[in-house]
């Protein structure tokens, strides 16, 4: 089984920025996952984590070290749109690369953003 990691912004002013931007991720998981794939969205797993048990103790570099280490085990890194905004999408990005993974960048096509696939950057 193939496996994907979903790479798009997540920090926001307010939570609800942020609930907004793990539901974009989460639905971009869905949707590998009924296609067959093993996914990894960190959204999904670190706003309940971060807004309902931290209390200040897992700090900024902890996440991004968490999802390096899951990066690294995916055959595919997918990167949503507004990526290139996020200080963590562009770390993620050059690990991507510099690890030769697949990369995938996904686009807003309408109302439906998980529509267009390319393997370049745009």
């Amino acid at each position: 089984m193939k496996s994907v990691f979903i790479s798009g912004p997540y920090t926001g002013t307010k939570y609800d920025e942020e609930y907004e931007n793990m539901m974009k991720a989460s639905a971009a998981a869905a949707h590998y996952i009924k296609m067959g794939y093993a996914v990894f969205c960190p959204h999904s797993m670190m706003l309940p984590i971060d807004h309902n048990f931290n209390n200040g103790m897992i700090e900024y570099t902890d996440w991004l070290e968490l999802t390096l280490y899951w990066l690294e085990k995916c055959d595919i890194v997918i990167f949503l749109p507004g990526w290139k905004d996020s200080n963590g999408c562009k770390v993620e990005h050059m690990v991507a690369r510099a690890l030769g993974k697949k990369v995938l960048y996904l686009q807003q096509d309408g109302s439906n953003m998980f529509a267009v696939e390319t393997s370049h950057e745009n």
